[in-house]
């Protein structure tokens, strides 16, 4: 009998950019899984405060991931406490306990994986990690990582994807270039007013 396959993309998503969409995009298209969860973080210890709110979050990836088969989980912002990855994995495998996890994760995040996320080798023990450079300055430092992460016996699957030089921070702060966000989400953020100084 074959394995089920759940594949797990968290993030901010402040917003989802064509970058995200993209990397899921090939994910799925690598791992081929039987559910896809897009779960946006409530209080992500890596990240800053959000530029706009968990629900706006989660509408913004119904619009940016929502075709059919993807499923927006709201499960992190069930806690006042920090999104922490392994405990959203344990309450997968509960859930889906005949399920093999696969992790989505930036380039960014797996480049600090092993020495910044809480509690990264029980991570590894219930999930595989799927990444992708994001852009080709990413090669030293996303190499090495995937090497140590090898050397620990969990070679992640690398995505063979064209970069893509994008990032939500970048929308933010800076760019605002609505050509990184696909039109429905582009929309969304100009009738609520997101992201505006």
């Amino acid at each position: 009998m074959s394995v089920k396959k759940l594949l797990l993309y968290g993030g901010a998503f402040d917003p989802p950019h064509l970058g995200h969409t993209r990397l899921l995009e090939t994910a799925v298209n690598a791992v081929k899984p039987d559910r896809i969860i897009v779960m946006p973080s409530a209080h992500s210890p890596h990240k800053r405060t959000a530029g706009a709110s968990f629900a706006e979050r989660c509408d913004m990836c119904r619009l940016a991931f929502g075709n059919t088969g993807v499923t927006i989980s709201g499960f992190e912002n069930r806690s006042r406490k920090r999104s922490y990855t392994v405990r959203t994995l344990r309450y997968l495998h509960r859930r889906f306990p005949d399920y093999k996890i696969y992790l989505v994760l930036g380039s960014d995040a797996l480049c600090i994986f092993l020495h910044r996320w809480k509690q990264s080798g029980k991570i590894l023990s219930l999930a595989t990690l799927v990444s992708a450079r994001r852009t080709d300055a990413d090669d030293g430092e996303f190499d090495r990582a995937v090497g140590e992460l090898a050397v620990a016996g969990h070679a992640p699957v690398v995505l063979d994807m064209k970069p893509v030089e994008v990032s939500s921070s970048d929308f933010r702060a800076e760019h605002y270039d609505m050509d990184a966000v696909c039109g429905a989400v582009a929309e969304y953020i100009e009738r609520h007013h997101l992201y505006k100084r």
